[in-house]
This record gives C-alpha cells, structure tokens and sequence, in this order.
C-alpha cells in the first residue's frame, strides 16, 4: 500500500488493517485483513475497488 502513497492507520487492536490517502480533497480509506494464508480473489478485487486505482497500477505497485 505505501507503493500507492497509502499511510497506516494505527491502532485498532485488530487482525484488520486500515490505510489512508487524500487525493484532490477524496479520502480512500481500504482496509486489508491480515490473517495468515492467501487471500481470496474476491478480497483482492475489494481491495483494489477501495484504492481508487486500476488493477494494472495496483498490481504494477506491488510488483515494485
């Protein structure tokens, strides 16, 4: 997430993670459940619907 300029909220205590980042006044605000194992396509789809990028700029960030 921080390969797409996203910070960490902290806190919260949970299995759960929340980033945040600001663009032209928009928040986009996704959250990432880290438990252990992979993750499901369908929570990646989420995950890249809440980043506000395509999936090729997302998978692109990852890859970095």
């Amino acid at each position: 997430m921080k390969n797409l300029a996203f910070t960490e909220d902290k806190g919260r205590g949970t299995s759960h993670r929340q980033w945040r980042k600001y663009v032209e006044g928009h928040l986009y605000k996704v959250t990432v459940d880290c438990h252990k194992g992979e993750v499901s396509a369908k929570n990646v789809r989420s995950i890249i619907k809440q980043t506000g990028v395509t999936a090729k700029e997302f998978y692109e960030a990852a890859e970095r």
